[in-house]
C-alpha cells in the first residue's frame, strides 16, 4: 500500500520570491488583451485594471504561489 503524501498546512507553505518586473514583462500583455476582450474593447478600462491587478498582487505577494494563475482566477470572478 503507498502512503498518501502529506499536505502541508496552511501556515507551513512557502512561496518563493516573486520578480514582478519580469512577471509583469512576460504576463502583462496577455492580461491587459484578455482584460480588453472583456471589457469589449474599452482600452481605457482594460489597462486600468491590468494596473490594479498586478497591485493587487503585489500587495498579496507573500501569500500567492503562482501569481498570473491568481490574476486569472481572482479576475475572472
Amino acid at each position: 500500500m503507498q502512503a498518501i503524501a502529506e499536505v502541508p498546512l496552511a501556515d507551513e507553505r512557502t512561496t518563493e520570491a516573486h520578480d514582478f518586473d519580469e512577471l509583469f514583462r512576460e504576463a502583462g500583455s496577455g492580461v491587459f488583451r484578455t482584460l480588453f476582450a472583456y471589457t469589449a474593447g474599452r482600452g481605457d478600462i482594460a489597462e486600468e485594471a491590468t494596473a490594479e491587478a498586478f497591485a493587487r498582487t503585489l500587495a498579496k505577494s507573500e501569500t500567492i504561489r503562482d501569481p498570473v494563475a491568481w490574476i486569472y482566477r481572482r479576475w475572472g470572478e
